[in-house]
């Protein structure tokens, strides 16, 4: 377990539906030993993060995976679901225009039932006796300055409406609150790492969403910033789509994992404790044969079939797969072998040791060959010398190479 010696704070970026990656991200930082003295966020972020202060960390998680957009507005969640796969049928549209419609007429989307979610699943009280500090960005628009509230700023009994206030998007239909009218944070400080520099917190991770929003100047030159960054888009702020949602909780586990060096891989997330001299010695007893349909029309004088293996394949190989020559033989031969599983379209967001990832290729080939199954857009890539050439690498690799 990660033995903390100074204030560590975690750091969460709005995105409305995209919060769910902050999720998946404080799973594997909660089994990996991390513990925060102070939370800060914004919008989504700060909801994530008071249940993450609360410490109700599993209840949160199990709320993202049933999380749907009509749980939060007043919205047909069969017509949303249509409208997120791009099924612009003649009554999603008739739909669509009588929500634009009843918006106008409003003012903005009506945000009730969200703070009645919201109810559920903050506890106010445990916020405040928790021993982690917390805190949250908003913009008073009723002043025009923009407000950076700890706990101790927020009056008793008002946590959920401030909540609220830091996610207050322009589309959404305006309330008062103490009097006042309020704007989404991002509109100032969209991932407030500087909140918690102000708190003392020497050491943060900011679990990024890559959303649209102001991220400010890091004002504490002493703070070492540890990112969590997506690695793909994460959809749509105000689409709750459940499969996008399942897939960005796997993907905030996965590249958090990256992120901290606890899995190898580009594409894919691999558990790999592989001694690199072990495998470069099985790569020197690959037979000449093998070595010689990798070679394709290299001339290499007389040398042995191994030096060109190392001198010429070797290096190929790797640019393929977007690594320098020089890179470890063991992330050349995963690159190899992430690159076959793309073209197999091996599920992508899971933790695999080089042996399960090998056979879980072998058994998606195998599957390919048996039913024809490969869609054209393999055909069309192995059809691409370099694909090609990657594709055959791996097959002698799962051939030869002991994982």
């Amino acid at each position: 377990m990660r033995k903390q010696k100074k204030p560590v704070g975690l750091a969460l970026e709005g995105g409305g539906a995209k919060g769910a990656f902050h999720m998946g991200a404080v799973k594997a930082l909660n089994e990996l030993g991390y513990s925060f003295e102070a939370v800060a966020g914004t919008s989504i972020g700060a909801l994530n993060g008071a249940i993450i202060a609360q410490n109700d960390f599993e209840l949160g998680y199990e709320w993202w995976q049933k999380i749907d957009t009509a749980m939060l507005f007043d919205i047909d969640k069969e017509h949303m679901d249509k409208l997120a796969n791009k099924q612009l049928s003649h009554s999603v549209i008739k739909s669509l225009i009588s929500i634009a419609r009843e918006m106008l007429k409003s003012r903005g989307l009506d945000t009730g039932k969200i703070k009645q979610v919201l109810s559920e699943v903050i506890d106010e009280k445990k916020v405040r006796k928790s021993k982690t500090d917390f805190g949250l960005v908003t913009v008073s628009l009723s002043d025009l300055k923009p407000l950076e509230l700890f706990l101790e700023d927020i009056p008793e009994g008002m946590l959920i409406d401030y909540l609220m206030a830091s996610a207050y998007l322009p589309a959404f239909k305006q309330k008062q609150i103490d009097g006042k009218y309020f704007l989404d944070g991002g509109f100032y400080d969209n991932c407030p790492i500087n909140m918690l520099g102000k708190r003392g917190c020497k050491e943060v991770v900011a679990v990024r969403t890559l959303s649209l929003g102001r991220n400010r100047r890091l004002q504490y030159k002493d703070i070492n910033v540890v990112e969590i960054i997506p690695s793909k888009d994460l959809g749509k702020i105000l689409v709750f789509d459940n499969n996008t949602i399942e897939e960005n909780l796997k993907m905030g586990y996965c590249d958090t994992l990256r992120s901290l060096e606890k899995v190898k891989g580009n594409t894919y997330y691999i558990d790999s404790d592989l001694d690199d001299t072990e495998i470069l010695e099985q790569m020197i007893r690959l037979p000449d044969e093998d070595i010689a349909q990798l070679a394709e029309n290299k001339v290499f004088g007389k040398q042995p079939h191994q030096r060109l293996l190392l001198e010429k394949i070797v290096p190929e190989l790797a640019d393929i797969v977007g690594l320098k020559p020089h890179a470890q033989y063991q992330d050349i031969i995963l690159g190899i072998l992430e690159h076959k599983a793309q073209l197999l379209g091996i599920e992508k967001y899971e933790i695999y040791t080089p042996s399960e990832f090998a056979k879980a290729i072998t058994r998606a080939e195998n599957s390919a060959e048996n039913i024809r199954s490969e869609t054209a857009t393999v055909l069309a890539l192995r059809k691409q010398r370099r694909s090609r050439l990657a594709s055959k690498a791996a097959d002698i690799i799962l051939k030869n190479i002991k994982f």
